[in-house]
């Protein structure tokens, strides 16, 4: 069973901006979506570079883990562009990791050269330690970001 954590625009707004203070510069955010879609957009536009979606899924509707599965990958021209430049893999959590492993095979079979990874938050027991993180949360919380809640009328 889970403890549910409610996180605010304004905790995600001061993390990200955090977290874009720590990275320094980049050439590029690739955002894991869906959750590092909304948070990886505001860092782009923080970090003024541009921003690409790589669609990994892991959860199922009911929220359960499953193994993870690319839905979308980066384009060749991106691929082809910033191979060499600096990039930053980015998603909103680390919870088991497995995503951020299913993304550092892609970039690693990508060949490419300057890639780091990025997390607002990890979960204790993840499997997966991103370069950049800012939180670390006990596995048995359940963090609730703001745009998977939000309902617009």
């Amino acid at each position: 069973m889970f403890t549910r954590v409610k996180l605010g625009w304004s905790d995600i707004s001061n993390d990200i901006n955090e977290l874009a203070d720590n990275i320094g510069s980049c050439d590029a955010i690739v955002a894991i979506g869906r959750g590092g879609l909304v948070p990886g957009t505001i860092l782009s536009y923080i970090l003024d570079c541009d921003l690409v979606n790589f669609g990994i899924k892991s959860y199922n509707k009911e929220n359960i883990q499953e193994d993870s599965s690319i839905t979308q990958i980066p384009g060749l021209k991106f691929n082809h562009e910033f191979r060499d430049k600096r990039v930053i893999v980015f998603d909103d959590l680390s919870d088991k990791g497995t995503t951020l492993h299913q993304a550092k095979d892609y970039f690693e079979l990508s060949q490419f050269t300057n890639y780091k990874f990025a997390t607002l938050y990890i979960k204790k027991s993840t499997k997966f330690v991103p370069n950049y993180y800012l939180k670390e949360f006990d596995d048995n919380l359940w963090l609730d970001f703001p745009w998977e809640t939000i309902k617009i009328v």
